[in-house]
């Protein structure tokens, strides 16, 4: 049996809230709604409200509150991030910091394990870090590491990092 999985996405009073920045929701709850994409699935929406402070029930008050709903359509802004036919040179920034650093999180560590780069040193530090800044502090040993593995394509792969970062 093949289940199909189903996200959460914003309902148009979700969409509504933010736009209008509806006294409606709760500003400690703005955060996790603006990561309510229609691709995320509840388990990642729970991490990510965890490591921006809230509890995993926040995704529940959402939607209790009906800013979200199981199977709402994901949003346009979502549809605009990364997608799997990108190369190095697509850079599509995220709308929001914490997708922001996660996409940059993402995109290092992938371009380190292509790089045959795992496990250790700068990767190491890379997968443990939990806020921008600490991509940021690894930034400089990641663009060594690349130019000296990814030759003529170490260019385009720190320009889609830099963008990523900013």
């Amino acid at each position: 049996m093949n289940q199909t999985t189903v996200n959460y996405g914003k309902t148009a009073k979700g969409k509504s809230a933010l736009d209008q920045r509806s006294a409606a929701l709760p500003p400690r709850l703005r955060p996790l709604l603006l990561l309510v994409d229609g691709y995320k699935n509840q388990e990642l929406l729970e991490r990510l409200a965890g490591q921006i402070g809230l509890p995993a029930t926040a995704l529940a008050e959402l939607e209790q509150l009906g800013f979200i709903a199981l199977g709402a359509p994901p949003s346009s802004e979502a549809s605009e991030q990364l997608r799997p036919d990108d190369d190095d040179r697509t850079v599509r920034v995220a709308p929001n910091a914490i997708d922001r650093f996660l996409n940059a999180k993402r995109y290092m560590l992938e371009t380190l394990a292509q790089a045959g780069v795992t496990g250790a040193g700068v990767a190491k530090e890379i997968e443990a870090a939990s806020e921008m800044s600490h991509l940021t502090q690894a930034y400089e040993i990641f663009v060594a590491v690349i130019e000296s593995r990814r030759g003529a394509e170490a260019p385009a792969v720190i320009a889609k990092l830099r963008a990523l970062l900013h």
